[in-house]
């Protein structure tokens, strides 16, 4: 009997032990979940911050030529770079240069080929590259209005292109008016045939590193003198002549052409370019 008596009091008392064991970690356990779940997650402080790539160099011929150049710009420094081609296919940057002398009232800042950049004009004075920048009239004896020559189109001048881009910048306040607001680029251009030489012959072309150097070079300039990225245009984007050939038509192509160029620039701009004179 008082082995039965100590047997139910062994197992009552390991019971208790059980249960107060079995309580106790679950309490911790709540504990814990509930520490964890108001601890705030952590963020990761391994992620990889992109390393931006060293400037770019270029070096700029300044040769001594007998420029062709007008006064100073009008604000004291350029607000817009014109992006034109030579039209002369196979002709180097040295060869333009030594080619535009005051004799032939027609010049640019820059003409670049696939291995040279060279710099033609003093970037204080004007050069002679896109005139008053007005968009070419169709007709000799009449005059359109911008919104009558929004809507002229022809297949050897874009007329309307033109228009609708000085409507935009009349609305903006920031019309494009030509040389003395403007630094005028050139590519040096290639052809696959010269049997005739139209600006809508469809086989003008440029040198992949001629691309290059010229994009290197209008990112230099827009950094030195701080230019909009909407400033840097074509001189079709301006007048309606087809010029540069390989971005201005056909249209479709030509658009497409320098909205890829332009991103081009956007890289080399955001890299940075230093500039050699030599």
């Amino acid at each position: 009997m008082l082995l039965n008596f100590c047997s139910k009091l062994i197992k009552s008392f390991i019971g208790n032990i059980s249960v107060k064991v079995t309580d106790s970690a679950a309490e911790d356990a709540d504990m814990f979940e509930s520490a964890a779940s108001s601890e705030p997650e952590k963020e990761e402080t391994s992620k990889a911050v992109p390393v931006k790539e060293p400037p770019v160099e270029i070096t700029i011929k300044n040769p001594k030529y007998k420029f062709a150049h007008g006064p100073k710009f009008k604000n004291g420094q350029p607000s817009w770079i014109v992006v034109h081609y030579t039209a002369c296919a196979g002709a180097s940057a040295e060869r333009m240069c030594e080619s535009m002398k005051d004799v032939t009232k027609a010049s640019s800042h820059f003409y670049v080929d696939s291995k040279d950049i060279c710099a033609s004009v003093p970037l204080k004075y004007v050069a002679w590259h896109v005139c008053g920048g007005k968009v070419q009239q169709p007709y000799k004896d009449k005059a359109l209005t911008l919104e009558e020559l929004s809507e002229f189109k022809a297949d050897d001048w874009r007329y309307d292109f033109a228009a609708k881009n000085h409507l935009k910048w009349q609305a903006e306040g920031d019309d494009f008016l030509g040389n003395y607001y403007s630094i005028g680029v050139d590519f040096c251009v290639l052809k696959k045939q010269t049997k005739t030489k139209k600006a809508n012959d469809g086989d003008w072309y440029f040198n992949p590193n001629t691309i290059e150097n010229v994009a290197k070079t209008v990112a230099y300039l827009a950094n030195v003198y701080k230019i909009n990225d909407s400033h840097i245009i074509t001189h079709c984007m301006a007048t309606g002549k087809l010029c540069p050939a390989p971005y201005a038509w056909p249209p479709e192509d030509g658009d497409v052409a320098w909205e890829k160029f332009k991103e081009k620039i956007r890289y080399y701009r955001n890299r940075g370019v230093i500039a050699k004179w030599k």
